[in-house]
């Protein structure tokens, strides 16, 4: 019987204790929860297999964010290490609060976090994670109510997809045309309906762009 070690085991037993850094935010009740910074996570998973490969899913409009219809969000990732793939999501949140519309730091934030998140079940950090469930288990949430972030209004809601769908970056008509289409289809998946249905001819002629005239075959 081979007395070599599995990916998994392997990826379990690193000693983490000089690597691991506190949490900006303690528990509810002053705890300290130790995390593993994304970039050293990254370096110790390619020790363990140099090959290992991850994606995040994309939604039907190629964006890594997949949003409910309240506004918030979560990014999917498939990762594979050594002959095993795990596909797992993790929450766009600040302080396990789900944001509602997320910038795209918050976002990118949410990704380094799943990525750290998701080498766990390969064994990395896990011994670290099953500690954090047990302060998340000893923690009493009715001592600290939490403060709810003020509801975004349905216009609110899409002026910021609107602003954070990039158009302002567009340089021509056609860029433009193209992440305006992207805008109307995010809207339509998550059952909202513009409430300036003349957005793209006011954009557009604030920037000056010109349609381009249609070719007579």
């Amino acid at each position: 019987m081979s007395n070599k070690k599995s990916v998994f085991q392997t990826a379990y037993e690193i000693d983490l204790t000089s690597f691991l850094k506190e949490s900006d935010k303690p528990t509810h009740d002053g705890k300290t929860i130790m995390l593993l910074p994304w970039a050293t996570a990254h370096r110790l998973m390619q020790d363990v297999d140099p090959n290992y490969f991850w994606e995040f899913e994309r939604d039907s409009d190629g964006n890594e964010c997949h949003y409910y219809r309240n506004g918030t969000a979560e990014v999917r990732i498939k990762m594979t290490v050594g002959n095993k793939t795990i596909h797992r999501s993790y929450p766009v949140h600040s302080n396990w609060e789900s944001i509602k519309n997320p910038t795209a730091t918050e976002i990118h934030t949410a990704k380094q976090r799943c990525r750290v998140a998701t080498m766990a079940e390969f064994g990395l950090n896990l011994k670290n994670y099953e500690e954090i469930d047990i302060v998340e288990d000893e923690t009493d949430i009715d001592k600290e109510p939490v403060v709810k972030k003020e509801e975004l209004s349905v216009e609110q809601h899409i002026e910021n997809i609107w602003i954070e769908s990039g158009i302002d970056d567009a340089t021509t008509y056609e860029a433009a045309q193209k992440i305006y289409n992207r805008f109307k289809r995010t809207l339509v998946n998550i059952s909202l309906k513009d409430h300036e249905e003349d957005r793209f001819i006011k954009f557009i002629a604030t920037k000056g762009f010109n349609k381009p005239e249609s070719r007579v075959a």
